[in-house]
């Protein structure tokens, strides 16, 4: 489909122009290599770190993440891998701040005939004091455009993590593209 511009619009697009709301968009797939972990030393209280199962733990609970958002039927289980605080950016869109924005933005997503949502990470990087870790990977969203027709957009993201307090993995600021043409 052509926007007013003469681009293509994609799903991303055809999305937002459907509802200003909602789609992390990270089927984060394999970018051509197997994941990669670059890992800290000890933790901030000096113990080692196994920085191999860290990593593989993070990846775990990303692709939880995923199916939870993929099987998009419960909105309080999407919304628990999220900060407190967490910022996302979507293409196009001001920036969703906290757990309040991003429900809406997801009950919004979840509304639109069709919305479908995948991604896969596959890149990790923790830092040295254990408490923060960046994953890349690659997406597909699936929404009806302007049109009402069903496109599909791939694209690639990076969210960055965070240990809570209580120990487990959320995801602080999460922001995607579109592929390259």
């Amino acid at each position: 489909m052509t926007g007013t511009r003469g681009a293509r619009v994609g799903a991303v697009e055809a999305f937002n122009y459907v509802v200003a709301g909602w789609c992390p968009q990270r089927n984060r797939g394999s970018l051509g290599r197997e994941p990669l972990a670059v890992a800290w030393s000890s933790t901030p209280g000096g113990d080692p770190m196994d920085s191999a199962a860290e990593s593989k733990r993070l990846l775990e609970r990303d692709a939880q993440w995923a199916a939870a958002a993929a099987e998009g039927r419960d909105i309080e289980r999407i919304l628990e891998f999220w900060t407190d605080d967490a910022l996302v950016y979507p293409p196009g869109l001001p920036v969703v701040a906290g757990k309040t924005a991003l429900r809406a933005y997801v009950q919004a997503s979840l509304a639109i005939p069709g919305f479908h949502i995948t991604w896969s990470s596959s890149h990790i990087r923790l830092s040295e004091d254990g408490q923060l870790a960046y994953l890349l990977g690659q997406n597909a969203v699936t929404a009806p455009g302007p049109s009402g027709q069903l496109t599909t957009s791939r694209g690639r993201a990076v969210t960055v993590w965070r240990r809570e307090a209580d120990g487990e993995w959320r995801c602080a600021v999460d922001i995607w593209n579109a592929e390259p043409a």
